[in-house]
C-alpha cells in the first residue's frame, strides 16, 4: 500500500509537472484515441489542461466529429460533419492510471448543437451512431456501450433538435437543455431538462434511475422515473411521442413517478383487458392539474371532455391483474359534471379465467350522481352502461367496500359493506326506487343487514303505488335472505313520518326468484304480510296512501275528500300484490280502520259537500263504509248517517247515504241550489228565500264513475217538514208562520197542506212537480196596495189605495222561471189621471208576467184593463187599456242589477222591438191632462229606474214618448188634437209637437236656472186661444199648484207664426227667466211687415207664495210701433175704420195673475198714444149720433173708429196725440187731440172699461166756417188693453162746440153745452171713481 502511495504520489507529480503543462505535445494523441474509440475522423482546436481540485482535466474546443473516408454509411458522405461541440471538458481517472489505462472521469459539453432523428428502420440515431440498435457480438464497441461505460457526462446550454421519420410531425428544438448522466454501481442516474417548443410546454424535467443492460440481442430496461411538464400540450406531445390512448387531449401540469420493467413479457392468447398486467409500465402515480383534456378510454365508448382534471391517479400491475386508484381527484366535465374530491380504487385479478377471476372495488366520498352521469364513457361493458344509465345512482359512497368472484357484471359471489349518504336510484320493473337514503348495508349474496336513518327519504314502487311515497324521517332496522328459491326483506320497528302523517310499521315482503321451485305460480310482484299504524293523516292526502290495485277507491276518494283529518288508522295488508284488493276476500286481505274529524265530504259533483264529519270509516276489500257520528250541511247538523259503497270493483259502483238533518229552511233551500236538484224540482228556490227550523229526512243512491246514463240513475227520497218557517219569493210576498211539508224524490215534489200568512193575512200555497214538465206553485191572498211593491215590476204611486184579492203562479221548467200575478183590483182606487184611474165603482184588472224570470232573457209583461162601468162588469175597454213591457240588467254573473228599460203604450199595442234603455211612452189618448201628470209622475215609475236624488238632480223617469193626443191640457191652457214626441238627453227633453195650435221642437232643461228649468222653443206656428177675461180687481183662479205655480222655468220662445184670440200678429220673440219666487219677462216681442211690438216686465208674487190665496202680478213695459194703421187694425178685424197712417204707443201696464191672464178691464197704468197722417173712413153727417162712437162689448168693442154716422166721406188727420192713465180697467186723459183738415177735437174725462160707461168732455174746433158737422171718435187699443181715440165733429159755420158725453155704451148721452170763442175744455164733474196709482209695483219704463 505503501508503494502504490508512493507510485501514486509520483504520477501525480509527473502529471503535474511533467504533462500538463506540455499537454499541446499529447493532443494529437488524445485526438486519436477518441478517433479510435468512435470510428470516426476527428479534429480539435486548441487544447488546454489544467487542475480541478485534485483531479487533472483536458479541454478542447471546436471538436469536430467527421464520417471516415471508406465510411460505408448511408447516411452522411464521406468527411461530412457528424458532430461538432464547442467545448469539451474531460476529467482524468486516477485509478485508470494506477493499472495502465487512460480513463475519463467525468466529461462536460459546454452549447453543443445535438441533433437526435428517428429513421424509418425504427433505430434512433445520435450523431450518426444508432443508439438503439439491438447488439451483436460485432457491436461490442458501439456508441452507445461506450457512453454508458462512461462514470460521467454532463451537458451544459445545448441545444436538441429532434427529427422523426417515422411521423408527420414537424422537426422539434429544445433549448436551454441540459443533461447529467452518472454511472453507478447498480446502474445509472439521468437527469435532464430542457425548454421545448411553446406549443409544446413550457418546461420539461427528467430524473431518474435505470439499468439498461443487453439480453440476447436486445437491451432491457429496469427502473424508475421522475416527470414533471409545465403547461404541456397532449395535443402536441401526441405528434411527437407514444403517449396513452386514452389521454387524447389536454393542457396542464403534470408529475409523474413511473416504475419501468420491460423484461416481463405478456404470454400469448391474453385480451385486451388482461394486456394491461404486463405493460412494461409497472407503476404510476401521477400528479395532475389539467384543463380542456380529452380522454377516451376505450374504442367503444365516447370520449369525454372535460374541463378541470385535478388529483392523484395511480396505477400497479400485478401478476395476473392490476389496480388502479385514485386519491383527492376531482374533476368537471364540459357539461358541467362536477365531482368532488375522492378516494376510489379498482382491481380486477385472473380476468382470462371465470372461476378463477376476482375484484374488489373501495370507495369514500364518491359522487354517484357524477359518476352516473359519466357512466357512457367508461369501458364496462354495454351491459353495465345500460344498467348504469336506469337506475342513474346518485349520492354518496363512504368508507364502502365490494368484492367479489367472477367477473363484475356477472359475480359469483359477492361481499359489500359501507355507507351510503343520500343514497338514490330510479325505479325499475322489479327493482324499488329510492332517494335520500342514508345509512349502512353489510351483507353477502346470501343475505345481510341494513340500518336506515334518514331525513328525507322518498321510495318508488311504480307497480306498488301510483306516486313515489316521501317520508321527512325514516328509521328502520331490517335484513335481507337470499335462497335459491326467494327473495325476502324484513322490516322491524320502522318508524316514519313526513308533513301528512306519523306511524310505525313491521312486516316483510318476498318473491319467488327466476328458476326457483314455485316461480311459475307467482303472477305478480310478490306478496306482502305487515301491519302498521298512522297517526294525524291529512285526509286529503289519503289516496296517495293506498295501492294500484285499489285505484277506483282512491280515485274516488281523492276526488271526494276535501278537508279534515285521520287521527288514527290501523292497516293491515296479508296476500300477493297480483291479487289486490281481494274482492270477497279471494287471494288476501287488506283492511283499514280509521277514526276520522273535521272531514269535507263531497259524495257526487254539483252537490253540496258536508263539513265537518266526524266517525269511523272501514275499507275492507272491496268495501267502504262511512259511519258518521257528527256532520253539517252548511251550518244544520246532520244526525247519525251512514255513507256505504259496497263494492267498489262493480261498474258501477254504487253510493248510498241514509240520514236526517235538523235544519232550517235557508239551509235546505241552499242544499238545493246547489245541487242537480235545481233544474228539476228545486228550481223554485231560484226565487224563494226561506228560512225558519225544520227537519230534512234524505236517502241518496248514487253511481260512481263511468257507467250507462241510460240504465244506472241517481236516486233521492226526501221529505222537509215546516215549522213556522218564513219564505220570501223575488217576485211576490213575504211568507210567514209557513206549516206543512214538502216531499220530494229525483222526479217529482209535492207539497201537504201548505200554508202561511202573507200580507197580514193567510195564503194558500200549493206546490207540484214532477220531472221535466217542471214544478208549479199557486198561491192566493189578499193584500194592501202599499204591500204590492214587492209583487209589481213598478212602484205603486200613492194616489193608489185600497186592498184587494190576488193570485200567482210560479212555473219553473228547464232552468227557466216564469211568473204570473192576477188581480180584479176590487177594493182599489186610484186618483191618477187617467188613463190610470180608478174609480170605486170601477173594474179593472191587472196581469203581470215573468217569463224566463231573473235571467239574462228575461221579459217582464204588465197589462192594465181599461175602465168600464160599474163594479159587476168585466168588460175591458180598448181606448184605455194600458199594456207595458219592462227589462232589467244584470251583471257578469247574470245576476239582476236594476231597471234597464220599459215601454208602455195606451190603446195600441205595445211594441214588441227590442227595449232601449230607459221609459218609454206611446199611444193613443182622448185627452190628456199634462198639469195633472206633472204633479203625479214623480210617484209613478219602475221601482228601480231611477234613484231619488236623481229625479231631484233632473234626471227623468222617463226617456221617451210617441202620443197621438185628442187634446191636451197644459199649464191650465187647452190644445187640440195632435201628435207629441219626446225623448230624454243628457240636458234635458226634446220634443216635436204637431196640432193646430203648435208645430215646432221644444227642448226642456231641468236643470237650468238653479232647476227651475228652461224651456226652448221653436215653432213655425204658435196659437193662444181666447180666455174669459177677469172682472176688475178679480184674483184670477191659478190652474196650478200654487208651489208649482212659483217654479216657472225660463222662456224662450220663437214662433214663426203667432196667433193670439184668432188674430194673426206675427212673429212671437219671447224670453223670461225665473227670479225667486218672481218671473222676469226679459223680452216679449211682435212683430210683422207694419207692426213691431216691444213689452218687458216682471211677474212677481206678493203674499206666501207657498199658500194657495197668494197673489200675483204682471206688471210691463210696452212700445208699440206701426208703420200702417190700417194693417194693423185690419188685424183685429177693422180696417175699414181707418186709412192709411202711423201710429206708436209706449207705457206701463200691469194687471192681476200671470201674463197670459191679460183682460182689458182689469188692466192699470198710463202710457201715450200719437198716430199721424190718417183718415177715418165714411163718416156721415149729423152730429147727434156721437154715442155711435164707442163700442166696449167685446174686443170690436175695445177697438172702435166708426165716424160714418158724422162725416159722410170720412175724417182725415194730421196728427193724434195725447196721455192716458188706467186703474182698474178706468181710462182717463185731459190732453187727448185730434188734428186734421177739417177741425180740431180735444177729450177730457175717463171710459170705465168694466162698467162700459164714459164721462168725456169734448171741444171741437172747425178750420172751416159753414156746413161743417161736428164729430168725436174715440180711438182704444185692445191689443195693450188701453187707447182712447176721441173725435171732434166739424161743422161749417161754428167756432167751437163743446160736447157731454155720459152715460152706457149702448145708450150713450149726448149734450152740447154751449157755443164758445176757441178755449180748452173744461173737464166735466167725473161720473166714476177718480184714477188712482195702479195696485202692486209700477212697471219698469221701457228701455
Amino acid at each position: 500500500m505503501i508503494a502504490a502511495g508512493i507510485l501514486l504520489l509520483l504520477l501525480v507529480l509527473a502529471v503535474k509537472y511533467a504533462v500538463m503543462p506540455n499537454i499541446e505535445r499529447y493532443q494529437n494523441d488524445i485526438i486519436s484515441k477518441v478517433a479510435t474509440t468512435t470510428g470516426m475522423d476527428v479534429s480539435a482546436g486548441a487544447i488546454r489542461g489544467g487542475w480541478a481540485g485534485f483531479r487533472p482535466y483536458i479541454e478542447l474546443e471546436q471538436v469536430v466529429f467527421r464520417e471516415q473516408a471508406d465510411s460505408t454509411s448511408t447516411r452522411r458522405a464521406a468527411g461530412e460533419e457528424a458532430l461538432r461541440l464547442p467545448e469539451l471538458r474531460a476529467s482524468l481517472s486516477w485509478w485508470s492510471l494506477l493499472v495502465g489505462q487512460v480513463r475519463i472521469a467525468d466529461m462536460r459539453l459546454m452549447g453543443p448543437e445535438l441533433v437526435l432523428s428517428r429513421e424509418a428502420d425504427g433505430l434512433v440515431y445520435f450523431a450518426g451512431f444508432p443508439i438503439n440498435k439491438p447488439q451483436t457480438v460485432e457491436d461490442e464497441g458501439t456508441f452507445l456501450r461506450a457512453l454508458l461505460e462512461q462514470p460521467g457526462l454532463s451537458i451544459h446550454h445545448a441545444s436538441l433538435t429532434w427529427h422523426d421519420a417515422l411521423t408527420p410531425a414537424d422537426t422539434l428544438k429544445f433549448t436551454d437543455v441540459g443533461l447529467s448522466l452518472e454511472k453507478l454501481h447498480s446502474g445509472h442516474v439521468i437527469g435532464f431538462v430542457a425548454t421545448p417548443p411553446k406549443s409544446l410546454a413550457k418546461r420539461i424535467e427528467l430524473r431518474g434511475q435505470f439499468n439498461l443492460r443487453s439480453e440476447e440481442g436486445r437491451w432491457k430496461l429496469a427502473g424508475s422515473a421522475y416527470l414533471a411538464a409545465t403547461d404541456a400540450s397532449l395535443n402536441e406531445l401526441r405528434q411527437h411521442l407514444t403517449v396513452p390512448d386514452p389521454l387524447q387531449s389536454g393542457f396542464g401540469n403534470v408529475r409523474a413517478w413511473i416504475d419501468i420493467d420491460s423484461s416481463v413479457a405478456p404470454p400469448p392468447g391474453l385480451s385486451n383487458r388482461a394486456q394491461l398486467a404486463f405493460n412494461p409500465v409497472r407503476a404510476i402515480t401521477a400528479d395532475l392539474h389539467l384543463v380542456n383534456t380529452r380522454v377516451q378510454l376505450a374504442e367503444d365508448v365516447a370520449p369525454l371532455q372535460i374541463a378541470k382534471l385535478a388529483g392523484r391517479i395511480e396505477y400497479r400491475a400485478s401478476q395476473a391483474g392490476f389496480t388502479i386508484s385514485s386519491k383527492a381527484l376531482e374533476f368537471r366535465t364540459r357539461d358541467g359534471v362536477v365531482s368532488p374530491p375522492a378516494d376510489f380504487s379498482l382491481t380486477l385479478e385472473n380476468q382470462a379465467d371465470a372461476a378463477a377471476a376476482h375484484g374488489e372495488i373501495t370507495a369514500s366520498g364518491i359522487d354517484l350522481k357524477a359518476m352516473s352521469a359519466l357512466v357512457q364513457f367508461f369501458p364496462i361493458g354495454k351491459d353495465m352502461r345500460v344498467l348504469g344509465e336506469r337506475f342513474a345512482l346518485r349520492g354518496m359512497v363512504q368508507q364502502s367496500r365490494f368484492a367479489w368472484t367472477g367477473y363484475l357484471d356477472r359475480p359469483l359471489t359477492y361481499q359489500v359493506n359501507g355507507k351510503l349518504s343520500d343514497f338514490g336510484s330510479n325505479a325499475s320493473e322489479s327493482v324499488p326506487g329510492v332517494s335520500g337514503f342514508t345509512g349502512t348495508v353489510e351483507g353477502n349474496d346470501r343475505g345481510g343487514k341494513f340500518v336506515v336513518a334518514s331525513k328525507n327519504l322518498q321510495i318508488d314502487v311504480p307497480r306498488i303505488m301510483r306516486a313515489p311515497l316521501q317520508f321527512t324521517q325514516f328509521d328502520s332496522g331490517g335484513s335481507w335472505q337470499v335462497t335459491p328459491d326467494t327473495f325476502e326483506v324484513t322490516v322491524s320497528g320502522a318508524r316514519f313520518a313526513n308533513d301528512d302523517l306519523a306511524g310505525e310499521i313491521d312486516g316483510r315482503y318476498w318473491r319467488q326468484r327466476a328458476g326457483g321451485a314455485r316461480a311459475a305460480e307467482e303472477k305478480g310482484p310478490g306478496s306482502l304480510d305487515l301491519k302498521a299504524r298512522i297517526t294525524g293523516l291529512k285526509a286529503t292526502t289519503m289516496p296517495n296512501y293506498l295501492p294500484n290495485g285499489g285505484a277506483k277507491t282512491r280515485e274516488y276518494l281523492e276526488w271526494a275528500v276535501r278537508d279534515g283529518e285521520i287521527t288514527k288508522a290501523d292497516i293491515v295488508w296479508k296476500g300477493a300484490i297480483y291479487d289486490f284488493p281481494y274482492h270477497e276476500g279471494k287471494g288476501g286481505t287488506f283492511r283499514i280502520d280509521a277514526q276520522v274529524k273535521g272531514i269535507d265530504y263531497r259524495y257526487l259533483d254539483g252537490w253540496p259537500v258536508a263539513n265537518d264529519a266526524a266517525g269511523e270509516l272501514v275499507f275492507e276489500n272491496t268495501r267502504f263504509e262511512a259511519r258518521l257520528d257528527t256532520a253539517r250541511f252548511f251550518s244544520a247538523p246532520l244526525n247519525r248517517t251512514t255513507i256505504t259503497v259496497d263494492d267498489f270493483s262493480a261498474s258501477p259502483a254504487m253510493l248510498g247515504i241514509d240520514g236526517s238533518v235538523d235544519a232550517r229552511a235557508e239551509e235546505v233551500t241552499r242544499y238545493l241550489k246547489e245541487s242537480p236538484l235545481i233544474n228539476t224540482i228545486g228550481g223554485f228556490t231560484r226565487f224563494v228565500a226561506l228560512d225558519g227550523p225544520g227537519k230534512l229526512q234524505l236517502s241518496l243512491n248514487i253511481p260512481l264513475g263511468e257507467y250507462d246514463h241510460t240504465r244506472f240513475k241517481t236516486r233521492i227520497a226526501g221529505k222537509y217538514a215546516f215549522s213556522r218557517g218564513h219564505a220570501k219569493l223575488t217576485f211576490g210576498p213575504e211568507i210567514s208562520a209557513i206549516s206543512g211539508s214538502i216531499a220530494f224524490s229525483e222526479a217529482m215534489v209535492r207539497s201537504n197542506a201548505l200554508a202561511g200568512t202573507a200580507f197580514g193575512n193567510p195564503m194558500a200555497i200549493s206546490i207540484a212537480g214532477e220531472g221535466e214538465a217542471g214544478v208549479t206553485i199557486d198561491f192566493n191572498a189578499r193584500a194592501e196596495v202599499a204591500q204590492l211593491a214587492d209583487v209589481l215590476p213598478f212602484r205603486m204611486p200613492q194616489q193608489v189605495r185600497g186592498s184587494a184579492d190576488f193570485t200567482g203562479r210560479i212555473l219553473t221548467r228547464g232552468g227557466n222561471i216564469d211568473v204570473t200575478i192576477e188581480s180584479g183590483l176590487a177594493g182599489i182606487t186610484s186618483t191618477l189621471p187617467p188613463p190610470l184611474s180608478i174609480r170605486a165603482d170601477e173594474s179593472r184588472r191587472i196581469k203581470v208576467q215573468f217569463i224566463q224570470a231573473g235571467q239574462p232573457t228575461e221579459k217582464i209583461r204588465v197589462m192594465l184593463a181599461g175602465n168600464t162601468q160599474g163594479a159587476a162588469q168585466a168588460i175591458d175597454s180598448p181606448e184605455s187599456r194600458v199594456t207595458a213591457r219592462f227589462q232589467r240588467s244584470f251583471d257578469a254573473n247574470g245576476l239582476p242589477r236594476g231597471f234597464h228599460g220599459g215601454v208602455a203604450s195606451v190603446a195600441d199595442a205595445v211594441s214588441e222591438a227590442a227595449i232601449p234603455e230607459g221609459m218609454w211612452l206611446a199611444g193613443s189618448l182622448p185627452r190628456l191632462d199634462f198639469d195633472a201628470w206633472r204633479v203625479a209622475i214623480d210617484t209613478f215609475y219602475p221601482a228601480p229606474a231611477v234613484a231619488a236624488a236623481d229625479t231631484e238632480n233632473g234626471k227623468s223617469p222617463i226617456s221617451g214618448f210617441d202620443f197621438r193626443l185628442g187634446g191636451l191640457l197644459a199649464y191650465g191652457r187647452p190644445f187640440k188634437a195632435m201628435t207629441l214626441k219626446g225623448r230624454h238627453g243628457a240636458e234635458g227633453w226634446r220634443m216635436t209637437v204637431d196640432s193646430m195650435e203648435a208645430s215646432g221642437d221644444f227642448t226642456w232643461r231641468p236643470a237650468a236656472f238653479s232647476d227651475r228649468g228652461l224651456v226652448r222653443a221653436r215653432l213655425l206656428r204658435f196659437v193662444l186661444a181666447d180666455e174669459a177675461p177677469l172682472a176688475a180687481g178679480a184674483v184670477p183662479a191659478t190652474p196650478l199648484d200654487p208651489v208649482r205655480e212659483a217654479d216657472l222655468p225660463a222662456l224662450d220662445i220663437v214662433a214663426d207664426k203667432f196667433t193670439f184670440k184668432d188674430r194673426e200678429l206675427g212673429r212671437l220673440e219671447l224670453r223670461a227667466t225665473p227670479q225667486g219666487a218672481n218671473w222676469k219677462i226679459d223680452q216679449l216681442n211682435i212683430s210683422n211687415g207694419h207692426l213691431k211690438l216691444e213689452t218687458d216686465g216682471l211677474w212677481q208674487r206678493y203674499g206666501d207664495p207657498q199658500k194657495p190665496d197668494g197673489r200675483s202680478r204682471t206688471n210691463m213695459n210696452i212700445r208699440l210701433d206701426t208703420t200702417n194703421l190700417n194693417a194693423t187694425f185690419d188685424q183685429f178685424g177693422y180696417g175699414d175704420y181707418v186709412k192709411g197712417g202711423r201710429g206708436k204707443l209706449e207705457g206701463q201696464l200691469s194687471w192681476p195673475g200671470h201674463a197670459y191672464q191679460y183682460s182689458a178691464p182689469s188692466l192699470s197704468g198710463n202710457f201715450r198714444v200719437s198716430a199721424s197722417n190718417g183718415r177715418f173712413s165714411k163718416i156721415e153727417p149729423g152730429a147727434g149720433k156721437l154715442l155711435g162712437l164707442i163700442s166696449l162689448q167685446s174686443l170690436p168693442r175695445r177697438i172702435t173708429l166708426d165716424f160714418r154716422d158724422i162725416f159722410s166721406e170720412g175724417f182725415a188727420f194730421d196728427r193724434i196725440d195725447g196721455d192716458i192713465r188706467i186703474n182698474s180697467g178706468i181710462m182717463f186723459t185731459e190732453n187727448f187731440e185730434i188734428k186734421g183738415p177739417a177741425a180740431d177735437i180735444r177729450m177730457v174725462g175717463d171710459i170705465s172699461l168694466p162698467a162700459e160707461k164714459q164721462n168725456l168732455v169734448m171741444t171741437v174746433v172747425p178750420s172751416l166756417g159753414e156746413g161743417v158737422a161736428i164729430g168725436a171718435a174715440v180711438l182704444l187699443t185692445p191689443a195693450v188693453g188701453a187707447g182712447v181715440l176721441l173725435a171732434q165733429k166739424m161743422l161749417q159755420g161754428v167756432n167751437t162746440y163743446d160736447y157731454a158725453v155720459t152715460g152706457s155704451w149702448d145708450n150713450p148721452h149726448v149734450e152740447k153745452i154751449k157755443q164758445t170763442q176757441p178755449a180748452k175744455a173744461t173737464a166735466p164733474a167725473t161720473s166714476t171713481p177718480s184714477p188712482t196709482p195702479a195696485a202692486g209695483p209700477k212697471a219698469e219704463p221701457a228701455k
